[in-house]
């Protein structure tokens, strides 16, 4: 879809597409921009303190923290600057190799964070539901396997397709153009459908179920240590399973909340608009729309990218004093 479009011919009719004035994409261009140079730094700020500070390298969890980390600065690095591109102009003025290679493999980022986070979710549900006053300590052979694996599946099921089909032309007496050209429409509803289901459907839906589980987890064993101090008396150990409990129910509560909720505003847009888009693009509405609703899929989009940082580490209190170290340690 060339952004940048006012006039979509369909049949003999021709659709006038809603854009939105001057005055206001200056002011969405500011703010996008904004967001965007915030979730730079704060993706950034996640990658160096968790890289060069010993105890938070050391957290198998963190690891795979930087990798939703990695995942959104390269999609705050790339797919941003690229999006708009293809939004001011009607054509691609980047050339063959830009767009056939490099604006495919944009994708892979977005499966890599999302991904991440489901892994996440999973590694806090052990940590969580461990009944332990100490965590031994654990390798990072696992979630570095783990990481690797994701940023291969994100490649094989997102990006490779698009590196098959993604092409760049230029029509007689027109600019070049940069777009997807599928061999059969069926094979673009396969993968529409199939990223939805990817990126939005099954790690929400694990996310979700992790959220719960670890939930029910904490009320059983806090009301169980509840129930054994109110028969057995209070002890110096009962209270401190009763502490680890409570500690552990907050952290996750300020921790695992905010994921879901972000998770599921902010990438249900694209998602839907994805599905939407392969049963109306012929649509007049549609069609009219189509730009108003992509711009808003993008923002969202965005937003995801940019606030991760402010879930998984300013939620954090030991991140922040860590964050802090480095920082000081830095200037």
């Amino acid at each position: 879809m060339s952004f940048n479009n006012t006039t979509v011919v369909q049949q003999t009719q021709a659709v006038d597409i809603v854009m939105e004035p001057n005055w206001f994409k200056i002011v969405r261009l500011t703010v996008e921009s904004f967001i965007a140079l915030v979730g730079i730094i704060g993706n950034f700020a996640v990658c160096f303190a968790i890289t060069k500070h010993r105890k938070l390298n050391t957290a198998p969890t963190n690891t795979y923290i930087r990798n939703v980390a990695i995942g959104d600065l390269a999609t705050l690095l790339t797919s941003f600057p690229l999006g708009i591109v293809r939004e001011q102009f009607t054509y691609w003025p980047l050339g063959k190799f830009t767009c056939r290679y490099i604006f495919p493999l944009t994708d892979i980022f977005f499966g890599v964070s999302i991904w991440s986070i489901a892994a996440i979710a999973v590694d806090r549900r052990r940590i969580f539901a461990a009944n332990v006053l100490r965590l031994p300590p654990r390798s990072l052979t696992v979630p570095r396997i783990v990481c690797t694996t994701i940023w291969l599946f994100s490649f094989l099921a997102i990006s490779l397709p698009l590196l098959l089909v993604y092409d760049f032309y230029q029509p007689t007496d027109e600019k070049p153009k940069c777009s997807a050209v599928w061999p059969k429409r069926d094979l673009r509803f396969i993968y529409s459908i199939a990223m939805s289901l990817f990126t939005y459907v099954i790690p929400l839906s694990l996310i979700s179920v992790t959220y719960f589980t670890i939930k029910r987890k904490l009320y059983r064993s806090e009301s169980f240590f509840l129930e054994m101090d109110y028969h057995n008396g209070s002890g110096t150990f009962k209270n401190c399973r009763m502490g680890l409990m409570r500690a552990r129910r907050k952290r996750f509560k300020q921790i695992m909340t905010p994921v879901v909720v972000l998770f599921a505003i902010t990438v249900f847009p694209l998602s839907l608009f994805r599905v939407v888009s392969l049963f109306y693009s012929n649509n007049p509405v549609f069609q009219k729309y189509s730009h108003v609703m992509f711009r808003i899929c993008f923002f969202f989009y965005l937003l995801n990218s940019s606030c991760n940082p402010l879930i998984y580490s300013i939620v954090s209190k030991r991140f922040r004093q860590s964050l802090r170290e480095v920082l000081a340690w830095g200037s």
